[in-house]
């Protein structure tokens, strides 16, 4: 029974960690946890094991992986059972056996389940509730502020709204309305008779991301021309936006650098477009560039040209090279994908 004079901890990694550590905490979803070496990814399959762990200054066991790139525990669960930074939170408590320690009301309340009910499988709940949680918003009116945010990459105001993006002043989860502090936009896309939608919170570190979009769904596919001489595919809706309003090129964007592409869409695309070059993040100050290699994977797939933003300009993406413009001094911005363009095409 919740008691109402005990000490409740909040829903966070922190706490969690107070009863569990991250290595025991890993347990419950993998045996064999080895620091030194690498092992098959417990997060997809693979044939060449490419994942492994590591300690950071703080001696949190962190992981790695080869596709993926890496994380902590929260983001392990995140990814294996495919929901979001509050569910895999939950998810830990009630795998952990440490919900008695938590304001347990708000995780039923949130979740829907009966604790006592030892026919629901939490696991299976968790993801059912993830697929059918009702996730809906109310847009409010642009403001200076969203203006200034989206300037910074190039972004116009009449660029977002062809694109369909909005501003949200509260997010329904099930009907029940969160407001949004910060800044919070919803990308709406189109698809088979339906509307989707993907929110982006780019001041929140742990929920930056929610989505009801499909993982096949392209962002700008609406946007994109029925035909046209060279096509750039990126990796997010925000790159589509700063690179057709700063550059004469088409842009559509795949949902993540993750995900693999349908062949009958990329021949689609080959058959509207002459050219077409794959665009995605160089992380130049990471240890490994997970951008390059992700687009090499998807490049080497749709046999179309790698291309990526030179290390010199310390910018990782295209919206982030128009961010640091100020850097480039007499250089055009156009001119830095044109070149690398223009490279290829000889």
């Amino acid at each position: 029974m919740f008691n109402l004079n005990q000490k409740y901890f909040e829903i966070t990694k922190e706490n969690i960690f107070r009863f569990k550590s991250s290595e025991e905490l890993y347990h419950l979803y993998i045996n064999k946890i080895q620091v030194k070496g690498k092992i098959l990814s417990p997060l997809r399959n693979e044939r060449d094991p490419s994942f492994s762990f590591f300690y950071n200054n703080s001696n949190e066991l962190l992981w790695k992986d080869f596709i993926l790139g890496s994380g902590d525990i929260v983001h392990f669960v995140r990814l294996m059972f495919n929901i979001n930074y509050y569910e895999a939170l939950i998810k830990l408590i009630y795998d952990a056996e440490i919900d008695n320690n938590f304001k347990i009301r708000s995780i039923y309340n949130y979740l829907k389940i009966n604790k006592n009910d030892k026919n629901i499988n939490v696991e299976e709940k968790i993801i059912n509730i993830k697929q059918s949680t009702i996730i809906n918003y109310k847009s409010r009116d642009w403001t200076n502020e969203d203006i200034s945010f989206w300037k910074q990459f190039g972004i116009s105001l009449p660029t977002l709204k062809f694109y369909n993006v909005l501003p949200v002043e509260y997010m329904f989860f099930d009907g029940n309305p969160i407001y949004q502090k910060k800044l919070c936009y919803v990308f709406i896309e189109y698809k088979d008779n339906n509307y989707t939608y993907k929110y982006y919170k780019p001041y929140n570190k742990e929920d930056k991301w929610y989505s009801t979009q499909p993982k096949d769904v392209w962002q700008g596919w609406t946007q994109l021309k029925e035909k046209g001489e060279t096509l750039i595919i990126t990796k997010s809706r925000k790159d589509v936006m700063s690179i057709v309003e700063n550059t004469p090129y088409n842009s559509v964007a795949l949902g993540n650098e993750g995900i693999i592409p349908k062949s009958n869409v990329v021949n689609e695309l080959k058959n509207r477009f002459n050219y077409i070059y794959l665009l995605y993040d160089n992380d130049f100050d990471k240890e490994e560039n997970w951008g390059r290699i992700c687009g090499s994977k998807i490049a080497n797939i749709m046999n179309i040209q790698q291309i990526e933003i030179p290390d010199k300009y310390k910018s990782k993406d295209f919206s982030d090279l128009i961010k640091n413009i100020k850097v480039l001094k007499n250089e055009n911005i156009k001119d830095i994908l044109n070149n690398k363009i223009n490279v290829t095409k000889k």
